[in-house]
């Protein structure tokens, strides 16, 4: 295997090199297409900084980089190992661009965050065929196998799925998040270090399987399969776990009514939290927070039979206050009617009372 290597001379000042040229005429040489095939070894090793690209990376790269970035690397170029300023090798420019040799072998070169070329051809989904290299790592933990899987590029008959980072997130956990876990694979129970297991991932992004049953396992933060899945879902109207409550206090109802996905025919809307907030003020609130950011487009309602207008938080808050709040004038209209008929029945129910004549005998 080649090393890894640094080159300490400098060239970006315009010293001369044995061509006769400084680095910026050389890169512009190279640009062009010229010669590339004939520069000798210690000319690729010259560093200085790409005048097309000095905005955007303020770091001192060899001119083997900037050839690679323009696509013009000689057909028999073998120096992969040059790294620029952030220890990034020629071979990680290469994975980048797509234009690594198929025959290319050096998959553990690193930078200085442990980022192996490998990680960076699994990013772009160019990993040959029979690349076995999975538990590469980087200084997080992170392994190629982990970044294949984010881009669902694992092959078949891949096993290790235990693979974990510094945080213990599995290989299988990305997976999970992309629905690309093998059946027989998944053990919906297997966590990271905080205890966020396969089944939280799985439910974040609605990928659960209808018969999952496991909704009150939580994270040691409290936070529950049932309360991530109101992100990824609609639970039924019957879903039996609506009252499970976080370390919050908010119920699985709230976390739904917060997001937009409670569903039709849903009637629990007087739970309540630790706030005193019911699942009519979350479900407002929500809608509040999602007009303001443009993310909560469909129709505000409740039920016809819905009489908790005047419901309030141990802040004060009523539920029709939230309404005048969103300016939704078909609750307000809705709330008018509703007060109008319980004044009107309050009289109908003060005049039919009937009255009592004490008699003196």
């Amino acid at each position: 295997m080649e090393d890894r290597f640094e080159v300490q001379s400098k060239e970006s000042d315009g010293a001369k090199c044995g061509l006769g040229l400084n680095f910026d005429e050389l890169v512009e040489r190279v640009g062009n297409g010229d010669f590339s095939e004939n520069l000798p070894p210690e000319a690729w090793a010259l560093r200085g900084r790409d005048p097309y690209l000095m905005d955007s990376f303020d770091v001192e790269v060899t001119l083997a980089h900037i050839a690679v970035m323009h696509g013009r690397l000689p057909s028999n170029f073998s120096l992969w190992g040059l790294v620029d300023d952030d220890g990034w090798t020629v071979a990680h420019a290469a994975a980048a661009m797509g234009v690594l040799p198929d025959d290319f072998q050096d998959w553990s070169f690193a930078g200085k965050d442990g980022t192996t070329v490998a990680h960076v051809a699994a990013s772009e989904g160019l990993l040959p065929d029979q690349f076995s290299m999975w538990d590469l790592r980087d200084l997080k933990g992170t392994t190629v196998a982990h970044i294949a899987a984010r881009n669902m590029i694992l092959p078949s008959g891949f096993s290790q799925w235990q693979l974990a980072d510094n945080r213990g997130r599995t290989v299988a956990h990305e997976a999970a998040a992309h629905d690309s876990l093998p059946e027989g694979c998944q053990d919906w129970r297997l966590s990271d270090l905080n205890g966020w297991t396969l089944a939280h991932e799985a439910a974040e992004v609605g990928f659960l399987p209808s018969e999952f049953d496991g909704w009150d396992w939580a994270t040691k933060s409290g936070v529950t399969v049932a309360h991530v899945a109101t992100l990824g879902k609609v639970h039924p109207a019957d879903f039996p776990f609506w009252s499970l409550q976080d370390v919050n206090g908010d119920t699985v109802a709230h976390s739904a009514a917060q997001h937009g996905s409670l569903p039709t025919g849903f009637s629990h809307w007087d739970l309540v939290n630790n706030k005193k907030e019911t699942v009519a003020h979350a479900y407002l609130m929500g809608a509040i927070e999602g007009r303001h950011f443009g993310e909560f487009s469909r129709r505000i309602d409740f039920p016809d039979n819905f009489e908790g207008w005047e419901w309030i938080t141990g802040e004060g808050v009523s539920v029709i206050g939230l309404a005048r709040v969103l300016e939704d004038e078909r609750l307000i209209a809705r709330y008018e009617a509703y007060r109008m008929e319980n004044i009107i029945s309050k009289e109908e129910r003060a005049v039919s009372r009937p009255r009592v004549v004490r008699v003196e005998i």
